[in-house]
């Protein structure tokens, strides 16, 4: 499943390869389809958006490193998406394609503290 995001300003083309093929670092190369690598810059301020390439995850505004593990969230939106799923009692473990990449070790008794202290201390102060 594909999760389009701008489907106007990017339209969905099938990958060139005999099976799906995903990409999900911008250091990946070949066929198949290139996940966060084109995006939008949008400034609140004027109210304008463009196309952007992305060098994803580096160039993520909403990251963090608990534990030698990364995690990453497109946006504010997707980051209180993480803090919900974190915050519930019993995850289901069919959760939405946003919630896939979250690493294993993080949702631990011993990590998610920490990870939802940390994501949701950087939202309350953005």
């Amino acid at each position: 499943m594909v999760e389009e995001l701008y489907p106007d300003q990017f339209t969905w083309k099938q990958p060139e390869s005999e099976r799906p093929l995903f990409h999900y670092s911008s250091d990946e190369d070949g066929p198949g389809y290139h996940l966060n690598h084109r995006g939008i810059v949008e400034c609140e301020t004027c109210a304008t958006s463009r196309k952007a390439t992305i060098r994803w995850p580096e160039a993520a505004y909403w990251q963090w490193e608990v534990s030698g593990h990364p995690l990453v969230a497109r946006n504010r939106a997707h980051a209180e998406q993480i803090l919900d799923f974190l915050r519930e009692r019993n995850r289901s473990p069919n959760r939405r394609p946003s919630l896939r990449r979250i690493p294993t070790q993080l949702l631990t008794k011993r990590l998610a503290p920490e990870v939802r202290r940390r994501v949701g201390r950087d939202l309350e102060l953005a």
